[in-house]
C-alpha cells in the first residue's frame, strides 16, 4: 500500500497520525477493518491535519498537567 494514516499507535509501525507506507495486504486485512489505520486518499491527507491538530493539543494539555506543582499531602511533615 502506498500510503496510509494510522490511527492509533501501533509497536513497530508508528504513533497515531503518522503516514506510513505498508503492504497492500496488511493494510487491507488487518489495518484498516480494525480502525487502525485510513487509506492515504487526497480528502484524508486534509483530515491528516486536524488529527495532528488534536495530539499537539493532547500534548499540550499532558506536558501542562505535569508541569503543575504537587499538592503537599498531609502525611508530609516540613
Amino acid at each position: 500500500m502506498k500510503v496510509n494514516i494510522t490511527l492509533k499507535h501501533i509497536e513497530q509501525l508508528g504513533r497515531k497520525g503518522d503516514v506510513v507506507n505498508v503492504k497492500r495486504g496488511y493494510a487491507r486485512n488487518y489495518l484498516i477493518p480494525r480502525e487502525y489505520a485510513i487509506y492515504g486518499t487526497p480528502a484524508n491527507m486534509k483530515r491528516l491535519g486536524s488529527i495532528q491538530d488534536e495530539l499537539k493539543a493532547a500534548e499540550e494539555k499532558k506536558l501542562a498537567e505535569l508541569k503543575k506543582p504537587c499538592r503537599k499531602n498531609s502525611f508530609h511533615k516540613n
